[in-house]
């Protein structure tokens, strides 16, 4: 998990460096938020896990396995396939 971080920090702030077409830029966006909020969530997951808060773990686990579908179907319809090929690399 702790490596997890540090690659989804470096992913996101590669892809807001990005400049998308104006016609795609609300999916972006989304795109980008959905990817702040996994990163969120791996950082409250580490915590609880440290905290052996197991039910918290477990749910946590649980919105971050959503939050990562909803992240690869939001890169499949910008044209990410890489992106969504390797979201789900990394969730499973």
């Amino acid at each position: 998990m702790a490596e997890a971080l540090p690659i989804a920090q470096e992913a996101r702030a590669k892809l807001a460096a990005l400049t998308p077409p104006s016609s795609k830029q609300t999916e972006y966006v989304h795109l980008l938020d959905l990817t702040a909020q996994g990163i969120s969530k791996v950082e409250e997951l580490r915590r609880a896990a440290e905290a052996n808060e197991e039910k918290r773990v477990q749910s946590l686990s649980n919105d971050l396995s959503a939050l990562g579908q909803e992240e690869n179907s939001a890169a499949t319809n910008l044209g990410l396939t890489e992106c969504a090929h390797n979201g789900e690399a990394q969730s499973g």
